[in-house]
């Protein structure tokens, strides 16, 4: 029986980064990306806490969520929803 292989993908890791049309050409059925997430995260962080360091300030540090639109990702607005019913 044939079964699907899987790439893992992970940024600095052994196994080169290939796009999912390679991945494909090269008979992988699924392909995982573990690390990217997080990785992005603190490339982030890092320049997010590097001009606040510089400037003291988080004025004009690019893209970012305001608190509302971080909340509303967590889910936090269906928790509120949760207690004022409860």
């Amino acid at each position: 029986m044939k079964k699907p292989l899987l790439a893992n993908m992970v940024e600095g890791g052994r196994t080169p980064l290939l796009p999912a049309a390679r991945l494909a050409e090269l008979g992988y059925a699924i392909a995982i990306y573990p690390a990217v997430g997080f990785l992005a995260m603190a490339a982030a962080m890092e320049r997010v806490y590097s001009h606040l360091k510089q400037h003291g300030d988080s004025i004009a540090i690019g893209e970012s969520y305001g608190f509302k639109r971080m909340t509303e990702l967590m889910g936090f607005p269906e928790v509120w929803d949760f207690e004022q019913r409860w």
